[in-house]
């Protein structure tokens, strides 16, 4: 078969919501001629949406296991699904609501995907203060430097009132209390130069 039927085959495929079938013909269509630009972005596309199915469904039948619904929230962020990710681990607060070590690592990964996608930036004040409680309790210099990190990534000016209710429970860090300060002095310029009005 030649590569544009295999294309056209994997367009209807994907089109129906058949990934795997998507997935076979576009790989086949690329092994015959060098694969363009369009047809790598849907194979892409096609194995990050196969991967979410199976997610799903192993989530659905496995739900009382943290590993498999962390590897969902895994595989949502994976394919640039960061508020469907973020809503996940919401729901797994939750559900985990009696299991600390489970509820430390999915303010983690909320937090991040809080970080990357520049929304839900209110919960950055809620994970803050279990997270930074559980870091000052363990001292854990590695775990603390990639908290900081995350505050530094923060880049959404709405984020602002969050990180200053922050400010003051951390006041008594130096180094968190400094990186704060910036932070919020860099996000109230990004504020007021969006709110201005444009000439």
């Amino acid at each position: 078969m030649k590569a544009d039927s295999l294309i056209r085959e994997g367009d209807e495929a994907m089109e129906r919501g058949d990934w795997k079938t998507a997935i076979i013909c576009f790989e086949r269509a690329a092994m015959i001629e060098s694969p363009s630009e369009e047809l790598l972005s849907n194979l892409r596309e096609c194995r990050n949406m196969a991967s979410l199915v199976f997610s799903r469904s192993l989530s659905g039948k496995y739900a009382d296991s943290f590993t498999v619904q962390i590897a969902e929230i895994n595989e949502l962020d994976k394919a640039g699904r960061k508020d469907l990710a973020i809503q996940r681990c919401t729901e797994l607060l939750c559900v985990f609501q009696n299991n600390r070590e489970y509820q430390q690592k999915l303010r983690w990964r909320r937090l991040s995907c809080v970080v990357g996608s520049g929304k839900y930036v209110k919960y950055i004040e809620e994970d803050f203060k279990s997270l930074w409680e559980a870091l000052n309790y363990t001292n854990n210099t590695k775990a603390v430097n990639i908290f900081l990190s995350y505050i530094s990534a923060i880049s959404c000016e709405k984020a602002v009132p969050y990180l200053e209710n922050i400010l003051k429970i951390a006041a008594d860090d130096r180094k968190l209390k400094e990186l704060l300060e910036s932070k919020i002095s860099e996000l109230k310029v990004l504020l007021k130069y969006s709110s201005s009005p444009r000439s």
